[in-house]
């Protein structure tokens, strides 16, 4: 029979997410006390565990998803987020441990634009001048990292986190009454007709297609 703990079915898989998560968590002060060693990589495995760690607590929270977004219902903002770190975090480990000399450099910074963005780009003022404060990187080199990297512009990027956000709210029983006016305000955009374009060009469906469907 499974047991309850505060009100929450746990079953033996959430038991071992449990214990995975508190190991990961465990390692990461060790680590960090020592992140001057082997050129600042136990920092940056430190960095990476904790984000693992996080992501860990995402999944319990949708695996009990009433529980939780009535108790944490910030888990649901960060712990998917962390996912986006794994790829910078370990590069900059793996190159920590490469070079004898690694030294942080400025242009460091633009591997983590992406992870920036995804707190952001609910924001329908978010502009690129603005994220180029916000993280005192070049214009010019920004422009770059999503040019050569995505292979998208800045306005391509942001939206495509808004779209995947308004798909999440057409799915999601509890938003199934909000207006489509209603979806594209609250994920970041202005305009229908913008709105409207991206949608169809991520999903290849007009958002009330989608919706019906997604209502089916």
């Amino acid at each position: 029979m499974p047991k309850q703990l505060f009100y929450m079915t746990v079953d033996f898989l959430d038991i071992l997410l449990f214990v995975l998560f508190f190991q990961l968590l465990s390692f990461v002060p060790f680590l960090s006390i020592e992140y001057k060693k082997r050129n600042h990589a136990n920092l940056f495995l430190a960095l990476f565990l904790g984000a693992k760690a996080l992501c860990i607590s995402n999944m319990l929270a949708f695996r009990h998803y009433d529980f939780f977004f009535q108790h944490f219902p910030h888990l649901f903002i960060f712990g998917s987020s962390f996912t986006i770190l794994w790829g910078p975090l370990l590069y900059l480990y793996t190159r920590a441990l490469v070079f004898k000399e690694h030294r942080m450099r400025k242009t460091d910074a633009l591997h983590f634009v992406p992870f920036l963005l995804h707190f952001t780009y609910l924001n329908p003022d978010l502009t690129f001048e603005h994220l180029s404060e916000m993280t005192h990187i070049p214009l010019r080199s920004l422009s770059e990292v999503l040019n050569r990297t995505l292979n998208q512009n800045f306005y391509e990027f942001i939206n495509s986190y808004r779209i995947q956000e308004a798909i999440s709210m057409f799915s999601d029983p509890s938003a199934r009454h909000s207006t489509i006016l209603e979806t594209l305000y609250s994920v970041g955009f202005n305009s229908k007709s913008s709105f409207n374009h991206f949608f169809k060009k991520s999903t290849g469906m007009t958002p009330s297609q989608y919706r019906r469907l997604s209502k089916a």
